[in-house]
């Protein structure tokens, strides 16, 4: 169809970026996999991992939610996904100050003042900030545990 190498990758490349808010988007993807497969090539990555990731996510749904998370993950349905507005290193930052304070004046408070603080970082609900806390928790340990360093604002100051 594309004359040129990497047309193609590139018009891929912007149907991934649009398709997270618009579903016609969403729908060209699926049209261009299906090309790939048909003609039985190798799709770009980008589009491989997009429908992967999407039939993960189905595959691990309830029964009765698969048809509608595989079609909310491809984007098929006109609800945007809302991606993060937060930069993981803001998320490990707030933690590790919070955990420094806490240190200093144990206080049951202070755990609130991290879900809280979480929520409005990330624009989430409670549940959903105590999924981040523990997910962070857990690759800040394993980055301790993999370069053998303690992450203290003491010994970065």
């Amino acid at each position: 169809m594309m004359g040129k190498a990497g047309t193609k990758e590139r018009q891929i490349a912007v149907l991934l970026h649009e398709a997270a808010t618009n579903p016609n988007a969403a729908a060209q993807l699926l049209l261009e996999a299906s090309i790939y497969l048909r003609s039985n090539q190798a799709m770009p990555t980008a589009l491989a991992t997009y429908l992967a990731n999407a039939l993960s996510k189905a595959a691990k749904a309830g029964q009765s939610k698969r048809g509608e998370t595989l079609a909310e993950m491809l984007g098929l349905t006109g609800k945007a996904q809302r991606l993060p507005k937060y930069r993981s290193f803001d998320l490990f930052m707030l933690i590790i100050l919070h955990d420094e304070k806490e240190r200093a004046i144990p206080s049951k408070l202070l755990k609130k003042e991290l879900m809280y603080d979480v929520c409005e970082l990330a624009n989430v609900k409670e549940r959903q900030a105590k999924d981040l806390i523990r997910d962070a928790r857990k690759k800040l340990d394993n980055a301790r545990d993999e370069i053998g360093v303690k992450f203290s604002i003491n010994e970065v100051q």
